[in-house]
């Protein structure tokens, strides 16, 4: 988890340790930095000389180029006079190429930032920022300076071959950016602290005096590095030792980089002179390891698990290789009068024979030799044995179920299970141990960049200031184990709301809101097709009070057109009592004589009534 919060400005006392590169003096004794870390490299690399002897067997038929660890390796010489069989290499390329698809792959997003607080997550604002800052992130990964697909890609290799990997992350010498470098395992030593994690770690690798001149300064160099530079021998290659470590004295009030919690050390070993003292704020180095066993710091990859039936596979490329050259261009016999030797059993090869047993025998004097080489049997078992070898590389493990045009969704969610079940614990490990310090490493140099006035990262929310931030992985394997749980929701909602729809009180036990948060989140939906809780809140409300409105409105029409009826129901029925009287005044004068209409006399029918 990284917190959000960094002090940007804090007044501190002035310290009074300074640095014995720059030639001050500590107000303290202290020991001597150079001969403690010398001493304790010497024994950290005695440590390791078995595991060096097994990973220059494996590189020699694995990795070529990633050897050196007994003796130098040339430079531009010939690395490829043990391999008959490029077999096993192209597994290795192809489970390191899986790795990084699998783990980190550019087309696709592969971590995501989320906080602690679910009601944060929850709010718009918040997790807009959480995406453009993953942008950014990104961004700066993979940008082609910080030399990341690389580096990476480097480190897959020795990780898949040796079962060991190291990744620097830092920044470039300017801080304009990010960059990141894969160290030879022949050139990294590793140690762990007391909970099994890698805090420590020396860097040895030689440089001619220029290149450290250029990258520490001449005056900080020892003094034969700087003889030889003086003597216009720049190209003379020297010794360096990096080592960083924890720092026991590390002061957060202190701003300078001699009390970060992780000490940096460089010695320029011929002259055992301290060049550089400085620290990090955090571990500057990811150390993926593939598998480990009780008692071993360094890990052990499918490389070593492989390397018994790679040898043999060798070997037995190299016999079928003999076998095939001898039945294409097999060897002769010929039958001489004066010349015999040995049998040469050499392709194209002559041997020469009596010629009286060609006489007495009656064979032909000239005839090619039979090796009687069972190439079909030697050629099923290369091709048994190369099938052992791809299992170790888990080829046609890694890849991805995808649905087919014969199969049932069920099929599906089984399949992709079976995979999360055979891959998940390997690539789990690598998450913890690759992609995790790294991101995070990477996440805190940017936030350090921003309180500087970089702006590497968007401005941050005042939600957030002090919010803890987590990442979550979204590598393929991740994302299909969220789909498997989600295909099994949606079997059993699907389940619920068939019988809901008899039994309606059941559909009170789906929260159906967060089930379809819960599909979004297993399909990685972008954060701006989802609205947050609140957003879903205002918008019922709104319907609910437009639909509410509408309904007044409506009874108010129908009220209207209610009056508007009887007001005609009274006018019709206002002139049926007018004409009802009329024909009953006609009557009565009729029957006692010719009388005047009452409305005639009177146009008010109640004081007619009334006389």
């Amino acid at each position: 988890m990284v917190s959000l919060l960094v002090k940007t400005k804090e007044k501190t006392k002035p310290s009074v340790l300074v640095s014995p590169a720059a030639g001050g003096l500590s107000s303290a004794p202290r020991r001597d930095p150079v001969k403690e870390t010398l001493g304790r490299f010497d024994r950290i690399r005695n440590k390791r000389r078995d595991f060096e002897h097994l990973w220059e067997e494996i590189a020699e038929l694995l990795s070529p180029r990633r050897g050196g660890f007994n003796t130098a390796a040339p430079s531009g010489g010939k690395r490829t006079g043990r391999i008959f069989d490029t077999a096993p290499i192209q597994a290795k390329r192809g489970l390191a190429a899986s790795i990084d698809g699998m783990l980190k792959p550019k087309s696709s997003p592969w971590f995501d930032l989320v906080v602690d607080d679910e009601r944060l997550m929850q709010r718009q604002p918040v997790r807009l920022w959480l995406d453009q800052a993953q942008e950014a992130i990104r961004r700066a990964i993979y940008n082609p300076q910080a030399r990341w697909l690389q580096a990476s890609g480097e480190c897959d290799d020795d990780l898949v071959t040796f079962g060991t990997g190291i990744l620097y992350i830092g920044e470039r010498r300017d801080r304009s950016g990010l960059l990141f470098r894969c160290l030879p395992l022949r050139s990294a030593f590793i140690e762990e602290n007391a909970d099994g994690a890698i805090d420590r770690i020396y860097v040895q690798e030689e440089l001619s005096a220029l290149v450290a001149a250029e990258r520490w300064g001449r005056d900080n160099l020892g003094e034969k590095t700087r003889q030889a530079i003086d003597r216009d021998k720049g190209d003379e290659r020297f010794t360096f030792l990096e080592a960083v470590s924890p720092r026991a004295d590390a002061d957060p009030r202190r701003r300078d980089n001699t009390a970060f919690p992780y000490a940096q050390v460089v010695i320029d070993v011929q002259s055992e002179h301290l060049v550089r003292e400085s620290g990090y704020h955090e571990f500057p180095y990811a150390v993926p390891r593939w598998d480990t066993m009780a008692g071993e710091i360094y890990g052990r990859g499918p490389g070593v698990l492989a390397l018994p039936d790679v040898q043999t596979l060798n070997q037995m490329g190299k016999t079928l290789l003999k076998a095939m050259h001898r039945a294409v261009d097999p060897p002769w016999l010929i039958a001489s009068d004066g010349i015999i030797n040995q049998a040469q059993n050499r392709p194209g090869g002559v041997t020469y024979f009596d010629a009286k047993a060609w006489r007495d025998l009656g064979i032909d004097p000239i005839r090619q030799m039979d090796s009687r080489a069972n190439l079909p049997l030697g050629l099923e078992a290369q091709k048994a044995l190369r099938e052992q070898v791809f299992g170790a590389f888990f080829r046609n493990v890694l890849n991805l179920p995808v649905p087919g045009p014969s199969m049932t969704a069920t099929e599906v969610i089984q399949r992709r299970e079976e995979f999360v079940r055979e891959i998940g614990a390997v690539f789990g490990r690598l998450e913890t141990d690759y992609t995790a310090p790294v991101v995070e490493r990477v996440f805190r140099i940017m936030l350090r960049a921003t309180m500087e006035g970089r702006q590497a990262l968007p401005p941050i929310p005042p939600d957030l200031a002090e919010a803890g931030i987590r990442f979550r992985f979204a590598s393929p394997i991740e994302r299909a184990k969220r789909q498997v749980e989600a295909a099994t929701a949606d079997q059993t909602v699907n389940a619920i709301l068939a019988v809901g729809a008899q039994r309606p009180a059941l559909m009170d036990i789906v929260n159906l809101d967060e089930w379809v948060r819960f599909k979004a989140d297993a399909e990685d939906l972008p954060t701006q097709l989802v609205n947050d809780k609140e957003t879903v809140e205002t918008l019922r409300a709104a319907r609910i009070e437009a639909g509410e409105a509408e309904q007044r409105m409506q009874t108010a029409e129908r009220m209207l057109r209610g009056g508007a009826d009887i007001a005609s129901l009274m006018k019709q029925a206002g002139g049926e009592v007018a004409q009802g009287a009329g024909l009953a005044g006609l009557a009565l004068s009729e029957t006692v004589g010719a009388v005047p209409a009452a409305s005639t006399l009177n146009p008010d029918p109640m004081q007619g009534d009334d006389r």
